[in-house]
């Protein structure tokens, strides 16, 4: 049976086994998890910190003094150097392709807008349905084709500190934050040694203590390059910082490989493959003296230090944490123990009138892009 419901949320007779049959517009609404507009699911939004940090090249040198570099510098350097689009290849076998295809920097209020990309090849082909027909077709990829999946990502730049910025990044399923990151790494590195048309100087600062001790540049600080490394950090959200500060966690959930194959029938058709387990918290995950964000999060992850020191083979696992926020509601946040990341930033839901459709040609979403900004504090 298909349903159709038109703008003023009125059922239409449909065609069906039984065509007397009708549901309640209330109970298809229901059923699925529409609101009276007709609006599916809001768009997620989470907030974090952007740092960029200069590093020296090896161990054994000093990190060199540099003036010049800023991350409102570097990602107009990256559209300078024509890296807008530049693929990342990475994954087995070349499986993922993560790119930044648009970069629009606006100095005027100190923001920078983006679409961060990744592309899959081992996608699941999607499908196309009619909702006249019913008819079902698949939309078939070549074989060196993958399934795109892009997000907006907004930074507003702080004019008085030019290496960390808060920023913020539209969620999809399988797009973890991180991966804005190590794009920008990869970027930095290829930029660093490739050197493409402009930037051969760019990577290049002062030595802090060598200067040259006679020609023309007698007295000046030698040279020394150095790399540029992005890394970031979740605004957490206040109801889980609560939850962890006060003792509030309900459990911690995960699910755990069998070492032994069991069958689960008598002739061996059903084989046990894992098994749930479920942890009790009889404590805080945070210590009473911890104040800031950092040191907040530091004492979340050493608790989970603790499991992996006792059970090795759960490290690279995704955890449940259930807990009771201030409003005495129960919700859940996630632990990437394989990326070190907890799955709960800070995050707001804009209204899904802001969506626009994906074209072949990647176009910034700016009023989505406009209101991610006017949330970032």
């Amino acid at each position: 049976m298909y349903i159709n419901l038109n703008a003023d949320q009125k059922l239409e007779r449909v065609e069906a086994a039984n065509p007397t049959r009708y549901l309640k517009i209330d109970r298809v609404i229901k059923f699925f998890n529409v609101n009276k507009e007709g609006q599916m699911s809001k768009i997620l939004v989470t907030y974090h910190t952007l740092d960029m940090d200069i590093v020296s090249i090896s161990q054994k040198q000093p990190i060199p003094l540099v003036s010049h570099a800023s991350i409102l510098d570097v990602f107009e350097k990256l559209k300078i150097w024509n890296y807008e689009n530049l693929p990342r290849l990475f994954g087995g076998q070349n499986r993922f392709c993560g790119l930044i295809p648009i970069i629009e920097i606006d100095r005027s209020n100190n923001c920078i807008k983006l679409l961060l990309t990744l592309s899959d090849k081992d996608e699941d082909f999607q499908m196309a349905r009619n909702f006249s027909t019913g008819a079902v077709r698949s939309l078939d990829r070549f074989a060196e084709e993958g399934a795109d999946k892009r997000v907006h990502v907004v930074i507003k730049i702080d004019p008085a500190d030019k290496y960390k910025v808060k920023f913020a990044i539209e969620h999809k399923q399988g797009i973890a934050t991180k991966l804005f990151t190590d794009t920008l790494n990869y970027l930095m590195k290829h930029a660093r040694v490739n050197e493409p048309v402009g930037s051969d100087q760019y990577f290049i600062g002062k030595h802090p203590t060598e200067c040259y001790a006679s020609g023309t540049q007698l007295g000046q600080p030698k040279p020394l390059k150095f790399k540029i490394k992005f890394s970031h950090t979740s605004e957490m959200s206040n109801e889980i910082i609560q939850a962890f500060a006060t003792g509030k966690i309900n459990s911690v959930e995960f699910y755990e490989d069998d070492l032994t194959t069991n069958n689960f029938d008598p002739t061996g058709i059903f084989i046990r493959k894992r098994s749930k387990v479920e942890l009790n918290v009889s404590g805080q995950l945070i210590k009473p003296s911890s104040t800031g964000m950092t040191q907040k999060l530091v004492d979340f992850k050493n608790s989970f230090a603790g499991i992996f020191a006792a059970h090795p083979n759960l490290r690279g696992l995704r955890f449940k944490i259930n807990f009771t926020d201030i409003n005495n509601n129960r919700q859940s946040a996630y632990y990437e123990s394989q990326v070190d990341e907890l799955v709960w930033a800070k995050k707001k839901f804009l209204n899904e009138s802001l969506r626009q459709p994906m074209t072949n040609t990647p176009v910034l979403n700016q009023a989505l892009c406009d209101r991610m900004l006017a949330n970032i504090r």
